[in-house]
């Protein structure tokens, strides 16, 4: 029972003179625009223009010049036009009616001659009267004749733009003559906006008169299409400009990934509001005239975690942002101590924001990021997170799969490089009932008196919500009240819509909607009903009107139980199906109008909807962010460079990932706690006076170009203030290539965070030549992040820096420069951590780093640490080390082919007693140490303990420590070593390693490897295969702890790997330590020199001098 029928009976809402008639049969107020247009059209066309002259001119029912205009919606105008309308399309004028006429039938100059007479009377007739009143207007229509004949030359063209200049700025100094000629300042400044070369003449007078309004909260159709001219003349403006400077225009784009979808309700249409406009152009879009909360929808519904991310303009303002789960958003509120957070409904919610984000009036632009993940939504502005929500409901309603850019009623709003990305799956059918607060539609008919008409409840299905609109028993029967909810994504792509409801005659029922169009159906008829505007409606449409398909005849609807109804979108074809009977077909374009509607007379039923879904053949997969038409990158980002720049390496940094060998600690860890972690390696440097750093290098070299990304995370920086704590990826891309000069690269991206709060991100680079330093900073970017990633990428003989913000998948550009081309040798890629000032400290977990470039080297590491053992295990196993030397120190001093001793003070430093060695070690204002090392190799694995009486350790008042130690020193410049240390206050063991600088042979970087606090008489190193594990111990109480382990590689201890030594940190105090004996357990036989055998010297060994010269630090 297919059912087909035209629409070509309707009245149209066109503007163009030939239909016009239509528009205005409903019209009650005499004397309107509307009135005049209408009863000029039901003229004969030689009365037309002698009833427009009379209505514009004097005459004896009108004592003044009468310019008036009245709006309408131009509904048959099509989608593409509408994104570049002229305002003019929305204007009903009698006056620009009467100048095109007078145009047509030559008779301007009859019109120009009336109009000047006006202009050049002095004090006679009622024009005078009222001439300061009425100057305005006269001069404007004087304006508007001249720019509409075809004969006007440039010169004059200029001079009427002039006169309307002139006329504007008049209009804002005379308060009693502007509600009398508004409507003539806003037709001359539509006409100009059609001519751009003109644009530029009244630009600064058309800023007085938004001056004059923009104050005014007025919502009324004439201030919102104020402000749309005036946007427009902007435009137009912009361009010409461009033009005549021989600039580059801004191409728009028409997107095939986002669609226009301006608000409409029965009061924006019915009062002919002006559509809001969208300028899209690659990377960006600008919303320049905004009616309401429009929007552009992106293309695919979407489900999964999403992340978004743009820079906005405006969002100080709360003017534009990001949607997520069709009306999920927050936004920087007009106060700085508040955020805002909004539904589609216009209901704002105001959180608070400790501390403030910033001053917004003078806010820049915002970089916006939104995400869904993991049942949360999270938003966060420039890095800060300013806003998190749960999304998980008790029911486990589905969210809206709708994602689109929001612009709310004059917000002028603009967004740039806004990105999609995430762990994204496109549906093929959704459900179109998701929330309760039904977000994902709009009550066309809404009113302040019934702001509630349409609700979702639960059904007894779990995740299934059913829309209801209860009939209004207070409304007379038959006095055809309408209802329409209208879903806010427009149909655009072919596609089926499926809903059930509900049917008991008289009681329930609800008709499907699409377009303009509800298809009204019983038991027994088929019509169509045109959706007129409600209160605002201006046409002679009457509530109640239907156009007959079907009368007195059976129709699949079934009495008493839910019916089925399917929609079905095939090009412009619509097809309906009840029960899965076809019904009815219609023609519909594919455009911004044609969306789904439920409609029902509320005096007459109530209305009944569950199980709405939509099935579409919208692309089925999110386009990488390389080929979204609004995300701006650069162009090299935007080509796949796999193959090219093939070598990745990947490391996650974990508790072993410096024993593993993936960092290495080249500077500040002996003043700065770095502790490897399961979950990264955490940095805290304190600050001593000036600047001071810690970095830790990777053993990677790198080739050609390369990305190297280091994440990060808990970034906290406690600062002097006006000091900076700053956290960096640095590259060191070795010499210039671009220069004969000696000297070195390096560039960073910085993370910089002052005492107030203020963070940036900028791209610095170092040169050093002949030894002088020079530095440059690219332009801060803001960043309040505390967690997120650093990169640094380099393209020829170009850096670039970027930064991706807390969970952001999305880098954004911090800055670029030109570089070296040269290698980055190993150890030249560094993390690090800065602070300024004398107090105060920066801390940063680094989480790990990826590595992509044309060519990776890697020192080769071990693939896991080597299992630890308990202090149980190692001492069973010490049992079974069948080789072993015992030095009873009891015997005096040791024979030197054993032992070497050094004292920095070169004062006699032994003492033997009858209990052991007394080693002194004076205290002094450098740094001194003065002990025992022992000569002979020991090979495989070893366990080495020396026993001693810490009772003699000065106690050091001035801060520093007091210490024993004993020292392995295994080949390849690194040293481990167990302290047992006197402070003021109490005593410690504590581990720590000492890593040769390969730079500087005699410098270090220390790691502090682990404290714990107790008196130790033992101290103890122990290997078993590829670790090696510091230990103390207490032989009064008869017990030992592991202080630390560390993975090493070593097979053997080389003469001079073991020492043992006395450190005093109190220049007025010496300690005196009684060495008791040295126990070493070893796999392999250890080689003990007779008196007559040579022993190496080790006066030039760079291990023992530094041994010699250096303190051990606490």
């Amino acid at each position: 029972m297919l059912m087909t029928a035209g629409l070509s009976n309707f009245a149209s809402a066109d503007i163009q003179p030939s239909v016009t008639a239509s528009i205005f049969d409903g019209q009650h107020v005499p004397q309107s625009s509307l009135w005049a247009i209408r009863h000029a059209d039901s003229l004969p066309a030689e009365q037309q223009l002698r009833f427009l002259e009379s209505w514009l001119l004097p005459n004896h029912v009108n004592q003044d010049v009468r310019v008036t205009c009245d709006f309408v919606t131009p509904e048959s105008v099509p989608q593409e036009t509408l994104r570049d309308y002229s305002p003019k399309d929305f204007i009903v004028s009698p006056l620009i009616r009467l100048l095109d006429l007078s145009e047509e039938h030559d008779s301007l100059d009859r019109l120009a001659t009336a109009v000047d007479n006006l202009r050049s009377s002095k004090g006679d007739g009622h024009l005078a009267a009222n001439k300061a009143a009425n100057t305005v207007a006269v001069d404007i229509v004087a304006a508007l004749i001249a720019l509409q004949a075809r004969s006007t030359s440039d010169d004059q063209q200029t001079e009427a733009a002039q006169l309307i200049s002139d006329s504007l700025k008049s209009f804002t100094k005379q308060p009693a003559g502007q509600e009398q000629n508004r409507d003539a300042v806003l037709i001359a400044l539509a006409t100009v906006c059609e001519r751009p070369k003109l644009a530029a003449h009244i630009s600064s007078s058309a800023t007085m008169v938004e001056s004059r309004y923009r104050p005014a909260q007025h919502q009324e159709a004439w201030h919102r299409h104020l402000y749309a001219t005036l946007n427009k003349l902007r435009r137009s403006i912009t361009v010409d400009d461009q033009q005549s400077a021989g600039e580059p225009i801004d191409q728009t784009i028409r997107s095939d990934q986002w669609h226009w979808v301006p608000r409409r309700t029965a009061e924006t249409i019915g009062n002919g509001y002006p559509i809001s406009s969208w300028r899209l152009n690659r990377g960006s879009a600008f919303c320049t005239q905004s009616n309401s909360d429009d929007a552009l929808f992106f293309a695919s519904p979407m489900s999964g975690d999403i992340q978004s991310q743009a820079k906005i303009f405006g969002a100080g303002m709360r003017r534009g942002h990001i949607r997520l789960a069709g009306d999920l958003w927050a936004a920087p509120a007009f106060d700085p101590n508040q955020v805002a957070v909004g539904q589609t409904d216009g209901s704002i919610q105001t959180i608070d924001l400790v501390p403030p984000f910033w001053d917004v009036a003078n806010s820049q632009p915002v970089r916006y990021h939104t995400a869904i993940q993991k049942g949360e939504l999270q938003t966060a502005f420039n890095g800060r997170i300013v806003h998190r929500q749960s999304i998980a409901t008790a029911d486990n309603l589905p969210l809206s799969p709708w994602v689109s850019l929001r612009s709310c009623f004059r917000a002028n709003s603009g967004m740039e490089n806004v990105r999609i990305s995430g762990d994204i799956r496109v549906p093929d059918k959704i459900l179109m009932i998701t929330a309760k607060s039904l977000r994902d539609w709009n009550d066309y008919y809404s009113s302040r008196t019934n702001p509630n008409a349409w609700k979702a409840t639960q059904t007894s299905e779990v995740g299934s919500l059913e829309i209801r609109s209860e009939q209004d028993h207070r409304l007379t029967n038959g006095s055809h009240a309408p209802r329409l909810l209208t879903y806010n994504r427009p149909v655009l792509e072919d596609g089926t819509i499926e809903f059930d409801y509900w049917y008991q005659p008289d009681r329930t029922l609800v008709h499907p909607v699409v377009g303009d169009h509800a298809l009204l159906i019983t038991d027994s008829s088929i019509a169509i009903h045109q959706i007129t505007r409600g209160l605002s409606e201006r046409r002679l449409i009457r509530s109640d009107n239907v156009q007959w398909v079907l009368r007195d005849a059976t129709t699949p609807l079934a009495r008493g139980q839910w019916n089925r109804m399917r929609i079905e979108f095939v090009g412009s074809t619509v097809t309906f199906y009840l029960n899965d009977q076809p019904i009815h077909e219609l023609q519909s374009p594919a455009d911004y109008r044609r969306r789904l509607g439920l409609f029902h007379y509320a005096d007459q039923t109530q209305a009944r909807v569950r199980h709405a879904s939509w099935t579409g053949k919208w692309d089925k997969t999110i386009p990488p962010v390389q080929r979204q038409d609004l995300a701006r990158i650069p162009a090299w980002l935007a080509v796949d460079e796999s193959q090219r720049i093939s070598q990745t390496l990947a490391y996650r940094f974990d508790a072993n990932s410096i024993e593993l060998g993936q960092l290495k600690i080249t500077s500040g860890g002996g003043e700065s706690t770095i502790t490897p972690t399961d979950d990264g390696v955490t940095v805290v440097r304190p600050a001593v006076k000036a600047y001071r750093e810690a970095k830790l290098a990777l053993p990677v070299q790198l080739t050609g170009d390369f990305d190297i990304t280091a994440g990060f995370k808990n970034l906290i920086v406690e600062s002097e203030t006006g000091k900076i704590g700053v956290i960096m990826l640095e590259a060191d891309l070795g010499a210039s290539d671009e220069t004969n000069e000696d000297g070195f690269q390096t560039v960073m991206m910085q993370l910089r965070e002052r005492h107030s709060g203020d963070s940036v991100g900028q791209l610095m680079t170092l040169k050093k030549i002949r030894g002088e330093s020079a530095r440059h900073y690219s332009p801060g970017t803001i960043s309040l992040a505390r967690s997120g990633k650093l990169r640094l990428s380099r393209r020829g003989a170009t850096i670039y820096a970027f930064l991706a913000e807390n969970d952001s998948q999305q880098f954004c550009l911090i800055g670029q420069s030109a570089c070296s081309t040269a290698d980055l040798p190993t150890d030249g890629i560094r993390l690090g951590s800065q602070i300024q000032g004398t107090s105060g400290k920066t801390t940063v977990q680094w989480i790990g780093v990826d590595i992509r470039s044309e060519t990776l080297v890697a020192r080769q590491l071990p693939s896991r640490v080597a299992q630890k053992r308990s202090l149980q295990q190692l001492n069973d196993e010490r049992k079974r080390l069948t080789q072993s030397f015992h030095y009873d120190f009891k015997a005096g001093v040791p024979p030197s082919e054993l032992f070497y001793f050094w004292n920095r003070n070169q004062s006699p430093g032994l003492e033997p007693t009858d209990d052991g060695l007394i080693i002194v070690s004076p205290g002094t204002r450098g740094y001194a140490s003065a002990g025992l090392v022992f000569q002979p190799t020991v090979r495989g694995d070893f366990d080495i303990t020396i026993e001693f009486d810490p009772a003699g350790l000065a106690k050091a008042t001035n801060g520093t420590n007091s210490s024993v130690g004993l020292q392995i020193e295994p080949p390849g410049g690194m040293q481990l070593n167990s302290f047992a240390e006197s402070t003021a206050d109490a005593f410690a063991t504590r581990a720590q390693q000492r890593l040769r600088l390969p730079t500087n042979p005699r410098s270090y970087d220390y790691l502090r490897l682990g404290t714990q606090t107790g008196i130790a008489d033992q101290l103890r190193i122990a290997q078993r295969d590829q670790s090696i594990y510091l230990i103390a111990g207490n032989s009064k109480s008869d017990q030992q702890w592991i202080i630390a382990a560390r993975n090493v590689e070593t097979t053997s201890l080389t003469p001079g790997g073991i020492r043992m030594l006395v450190h005093t940190g109190d220049a007025e105090k010496t300690s005196r330590v009684l060495l008791k004996s040295l126990d070493i357990r070893a796999t392999q036989p250890i080689p003990i020199p007779s008196e007559k055998e040579a022993v190496p010297a080790l006066n030039n060994s760079p291990s023992m001098i530094q041994s010699l010269l250096d303190r051990f630090q606490p």
